[in-house]
């Protein structure tokens, strides 16, 4: 079974972080605490904990990029998508702790690595 996509996975796979940066930044979202800890922040892939500030949007855009089920939400810290939001697609990978940079993703030789790995070839 394949875990919740993150910010990280969807880079892996080849999204551009243009994309991924402009779907967050036009999405309507609320602001609020989370209820219940163990749900995944999209942008970090961390852990959202019971009383922690999150956005939460239920914008298409935003459900189809994170292959999220249809009716669910789709959430991050708020810390996470207000230094997405200020970072801009320039600095981006600085939200993202350990997350690899842009250069090692970008190239096609990468990707096609990437590809390889998943299949087995």
């Amino acid at each position: 079974m394949m875990g919740i996509k993150t910010m990280r996975d969807l880079l892996e796979s080849g999204v551009p972080l243009e994309k991924i940066h402009a779907a967050w930044t036009r999405a309507s979202v609320r602001h609020e605490r989370a209820r219940r800890g163990g749900g995944v922040c999209r942008i970090c892939g961390g852990r959202i904990l019971r009383g922690e500030e999150v956005v939460v949007s239920d914008e298409d855009e935003l459900v189809i990029l994170y292959s999220a089920f249809w009716g669910l939400s789709v959430r991050a810290h708020f810390r996470c998508y207000e230094k997405l939001r200020r970072a801009g697609i320039s600095s981006i990978e600085a939200v993202q702790e350990g997350a690899p940079s842009v250069q090692q993703l970008s190239p096609p030789a990468n990707a096609q690595k990437i590809q390889s790995i998943r299949t087995g070839g």
